[in-house]
């Protein structure tokens, strides 16, 4: 808990200060869930640039691989398996990817 005390000996050249507004504990909480979702969000954004850029240059890759790839790519965070799945299922639904007719664990880029 903070402790505040008045200073009646503090003088400045200014006749008003501004003081910082202490957030609330549902304040506080809000705004880290904003900041947590939008780290998030780029997050997302950031393993999605990554699995299209090996893509790219492998234009075929089983799951294993693709998800080794990322992981190494990745140099600001460690993404989960699960999060690459779903990144790589957005993929697939937006075409940019698709899977191979005769196994459900290999992925082909779609130019």
């Amino acid at each position: 808990m903070d402790f505040f005390e008045f200073n009646s000996k503090f003088t400045h050249t200014r006749t008003e200060l501004k003081t910082p507004l202490l957030l609330t504990e549902e304040e506080r909480w809000d705004k880290k869930t904003r900041i947590f979702e939008f780290i998030n969000q780029n997050k997302t954004s950031e393993i999605d640039a990554m699995i299209i850029k090996v893509m790219k240059n492998h234009k075929v890759l089983a799951h294993q691989q693709l998800a080794k790839c990322v992981i190494e790519l990745s140099k600001t965070f460690q993404p989960d398996e699960e999060t690459i799945k779903k990144r790589i299922e957005s993929l697939i639904e937006h075409r940019y990817m698709r899977r191979d007719e005769l196994n459900d664990r290999k992925y082909w880029y779609v130019p």
